[in-house]
């Protein structure tokens, strides 16, 4: 995911393993869908428990990423053998 993906997410977005953004906030203006890992995913329900409010993102919990920390965990989820389709898909590319 992109940076102003990540700190724009709200939890009407985030469903059990996925994430489901509109186009309107994505960077080519297509809705996307991105898969998300197991231990993310149980970790969810307690952060949102936790925090509560409308965004996934507070200053709480703040992380910044940058574009060559996005590509490396493209990198490593190619190498757990992740599809290429999915790969794309997930980097907000282009779907297959």
């Amino acid at each position: 995911m992109r940076n102003a993906e990540i700190l724009g997410l709200r939890w009407r977005e985030v469903r059990i393993g996925r994430i489901y953004l509109p186009g309107e906030r994505t960077k080519n203006g297509k809705p996307r869908e991105i898969p998300v890992s197991d231990p993310l995913a149980e970790e969810l329900p307690r952060i949102k428990a936790a925090q509560g409010g409308e965004r996934v993102i507070t200053m709480s919990n703040l992380v910044f990423s940058t574009p060559c920390e996005r590509h490396t965990t493209a990198s490593h989820q190619k190498m757990a053998g992740t599809d290429d389709c999915t790969l794309i898909a997930s980097m907000g590319h282009f779907e297959c």
